[in-house]
């Protein structure tokens, strides 16, 4: 009997140990790998916080990113060509209803090569495609409509625009894909008259 009770106190005593760890942990604070150094000053991890601000959210106009990646690419050519970089596809990322957007990629051609020229706040980047899959039209940017007008042939009351509109220049047409309300989410327009060709949902 006095077995037993020694046996049952020692796991009381094992079971309230355990306990007691368990509490400390909780109100001691964070260990060393909820921490981060930043310049020599010790920063909690308190998890996911809302950050305020759009600071990292930048948006162009087809111009402005035209004009960076011609800029970017004449001064990296060994003869310092000014000739303007012909373009035979260009799309644009996470658009707004202004026709700015976050990214725009061009396509260009290097003799056999075909490259994607990206431009979003981080710069100029390449991208070399794999296959010649560019179309044969060049896009003449001074000759066509800007996003901004056939955005407002699409969306013509310019209202309950949802989501990030995406469009693409190529073969004479603009695909703009978005959608607002019950209309259709995707436009294909003609890029120098403006005519709309056709509507997908």
């Amino acid at each position: 009997m006095k077995l037993m009770r020694c046996t049952s106190l020692s796991f009381m005593a094992a079971g309230f140990v355990v306990v007691l760890c368990f509490c400390v942990a909780c109100v001691s604070g964070p260990s060393a790998q909820d921490q981060t150094v930043v310049n020599n000053t010790s920063v909690t991890n308190v998890g996911l916080v809302p950050i305020t601000g759009t600071g990292l959210h930048e948006s162009y106009t087809l111009e402005e990113a035209a004009d960076a990646v011609t800029g970017e690419y004449q001064q990296n050519q060994i003869n310092g060509s000014s000739q303007n970089l012909p373009f035979y596809y260009i799309q644009g990322k996470n658009m707004d209803a202004t026709g700015k957007a976050e990214r725009w990629l061009f396509g260009i051609r290097e003799g056999n090569s075909t490259t994607m020229l990206v431009y979003d706040r981080t710069g100029v980047a390449r991208i070399p495609l794999q296959e010649n899959g560019l179309p044969t039209q060049e896009i003449d940017i001074s000759s066509i409509l800007l996003p901004a007008d056939i955005i407002k042939i699409a969306y013509p009351q310019n209202q309950n625009i949802t989501g990030n509109l995406e469009l693409a220049i190529a073969g004479g047409e603009y695909i703009l894909t978005g959608s607002s309300g019950s209309q259709p989410g995707e436009y294909s327009i003609n890029a120098t008259t403006g005519v709309l060709i056709t509507t997908h949902d």
